[in-house]
């Protein structure tokens, strides 16, 4: 008697379960100077995949919000890489405050260091470079356009170093090249100025690419890409988008992307994962979310409704959250 080999081909009604796995990639975090108060989000990237294909998608998830013990008319923010420390510079006191950032990416409930004298006044904005050492302020006033720089020690803790004195430039914000011992200066609403950190001390130098002209007034804030190879520039009317050499000097690479949802955009940001841009919206109280494609190129994704109305800055870290034992 023969025997049959039976076959069976799946070619028939086949069902392939979707799988989505979700992970922590960082944390973004907001303030809002009409709430006085900070919120903590969680960056997570959901992979799913079905089949050959696969999409990922990062979404911005509420965990905390955080009272400030003082008001103001400003707050800056400022992570190092890592998520060790959150900075928080008060535009009306002047005053200087480091909160500590625990495993899950929560902060202290009040600030473990405060700087209430510092050197410069009315604080615009505020980095800490790519190793995590220095801090640079810029500073916006009457007479007092400058940049302080400090040393940010293991408890938090800032001592001042240098002041550079901007002149008659008037700052709008400053951020540190992730990759590459580099700060941007945004000025005037129009430029943007490159400086270089010296290796032995911090302290910053213009460099000989100096000013990059902004081609729309009315310009922000900036972020620069987790790789250090793009520059994005939040203005009234559209995102600007700027390549970045080797010696950091920036070159505007494509149409300005327009702003597809919100109204006041105000701060900007990139994600640790360099999937996503986020883009505040003052007046309509929402995030706008764009995805980063093909050599840095934005397209909007989604609109995410805001927990304030008044958010006037953003810092976004590498802090994720502890796994659980297997």
């Amino acid at each position: 008697m023969r025997k049959l080999a039976l076959v069976v081909s799946l070619s028939i009604p086949l069902f392939i379960a979707a799988c989505t796995k979700t992970t922590t990639i960082g944390h973004a975090y907001f303030v809002s100077p009409a709430n006085s108060s900070i919120y903590d989000y969680s960056i997570r990237q959901n992979n799913s995949s079905t089949g050959s294909s696969s999409t990922t998608e990062n979404t911005l998830t509420l965990l905390s919000t955080l009272a400030l013990p003082t008001t103001g008319t400003d707050f800056s923010l400022a992570s190092d890489l890592a998520g060790k420390y959150l900075l928080v510079a008060n535009n009306t006191t002047g005053a200087l405050s480091t909160y500590t950032i625990d495993e899950a990416g929560a902060l202290s409930t009040s600030a473990v260091a405060t700087l209430n004298s510092p050197s410069g006044a009315n604080p615009i904005g505020l980095t800490i470079d790519a190793a995590g050492r220095y801090v640079y302020v810029a500073n916006s006033g009457t007479s007092n356009n400058s940049i302080t720089q400090y040393t940010l020690d293991s408890t938090g803790a800032l001592s001042l170093n240098s002041t550079l004195s901007l002149s008659n430039t008037i700052p709008n914000a400053i951020v540190s090249n992730p990759n590459k011992q580099v700060v941007y200066v945004l000025t005037g609403n129009t430029l943007i100025s490159t400086y270089t950190i010296s290796s032995t001390d911090g302290t910053l130098s213009l460099a000989s690419t100096a000013e990059s002209p902004v081609s729309t007034v009315g310009a922000y804030d900036l972020a620069i890409s987790p790789n250090g190879q793009y520059a994005y520039v939040v203005t009234t009317t559209g995102i600007h988008q700027y390549s970045i050499a080797s010696d950091g000097g920036l070159t505007e690479v494509s149409t300005p992307v327009a702003l597809a949802t919100g109204t006041a955009p105000y701060t900007i940001a990139v994600d640790p994962s360099n999937q996503s841009v986020y883009v505040t919206n003052t007046d309509s109280a929402n995030i706008s979310v764009y995805a980063i494609g093909t050599n840095g190129a934005l397209t909007y994704q989604s609109a995410i409704a805001g927990s304030a109305s008044d958010i006037s800055s953003q810092a976004v870290n590498n802090r994720t959250e502890p796994q659980a034992a297997s």
